[in-house]
């Protein structure tokens, strides 16, 4: 399933959006340190038939620390952990696929299926879903996500945004109306980057904030150490699109399933503004 982009496209797209006022040249240079390999553009547009689409991107963390399982303990409700393989049922890994799968299906219980398009790429860099139409997404499961890796979020973060950034600009270029929604998932802290740092990933969000056009929300899974608030403000992620569930199953379920319930939402031009605006309290009470 690993799409084969075209690096030289992709690079052209990408100044393109810097010739265009939307990339600053402190975000330019954090994209240039990127293999142009990772800018995936997956599927073609120009078949494409509606004059709107939204790009719903899930960049999700397949580290070796989402094999464990997490149940509250009956008599002290705390959480109590345990090794699990990523087969376990009640393992965290199972959690994320279920949740994943969870996103897919709230979009196409959307009011406007047909003009969502999806990439779903994991932290090591493979990529489930290169950009697709909806319909054919691919649903995560046993044979096709096995964490076992490490967290280098700050590095496939900036990739993600600059794939996200050369897809919109390839869709404008057909007279598309593009918005966007993505969402990073991560279980720690980041430990393996060598190339980007919170502020390189900042310049590139705040350039996508200042279009108007990009959600972008974030997933801290709790790791019993990490101030995963703060992580996110750092790389330039707004208050009210970071949630911070705890680790249970449960918890981390619940938090894939408001995604799914702003992004479904958000397929709506005449709500994305609000979900923009209003990030995850501009769901009514009873979605939250």
């Amino acid at each position: 399933m690993q799409n084969m982009a075209d690096p030289e496209r992709s690079l052209t797209l990408l100044d393109s959006a810097k010739r265009a006022g939307v990339l600053s040249e402190a975000s330019m240079q954090a994209l240039k340190k990127v293999s142009p390999r990772k800018f995936s553009l997956g599927s073609p547009v120009n078949q494409y038939k509606e004059d709107n689409v939204l790009l719903v991107a899930a960049l999700i963390d397949d580290s070796g620390s989402l094999n464990v399982a997490v149940e509250k303990d009956p008599k002290t409700e705390r959480p109590v952990s345990r090794p699990a393989s990523c087969d376990d049922p009640k393992s965290n890994a199972e959690a994320v696929r279920i949740g994943h799968n969870a996103v897919i299906q709230a979009l196409k219980d959307s009011e406007r299926p047909s003009t969502v398009w999806l990439h779903t790429r994991y932290l090591k860099g493979y990529e489930l879903n290169p950009w697709n139409p909806l319909q054919k997404a691919n649903m995560m499961d046993h044979s096709n996500y096995r964490p076992d890796g490490g967290t280098p979020l700050y590095d496939e973060t900036v990739a993600m945004l600059g794939s996200v950034i050369a897809k919109t600009q390839d869709f404008r270029n057909n007279w598309v109306t593009v918005r966007t929604a993505t969402l990073l998932v991560t279980d720690g802290a980041d430990t393996e980057s060598n190339q980007q740092t919170p502020a390189s990933v900042k310049s590139v969000i705040t350039d996508m904030n200042n279009m108007g056009i990009h959600i972008i929300a974030a997933m801290g899974i709790y790791d019993g150490t990490t101030d995963f608030k703060k992580v996110f403000i750092e790389m330039g992620i707004r208050e009210n699109l970071i949630l911070t569930p705890g680790s249970t199953p449960e918890e981390i379920r619940k938090a894939f399933g408001l995604f799914g319930k702003m992004a479904s939402r958000a397929a709506d031009p005449k709500q994305f503004n609000d979900m923009l605006k209003g990030g995850f309290l501009a769901l009514p009470p009873g979605e939250r």
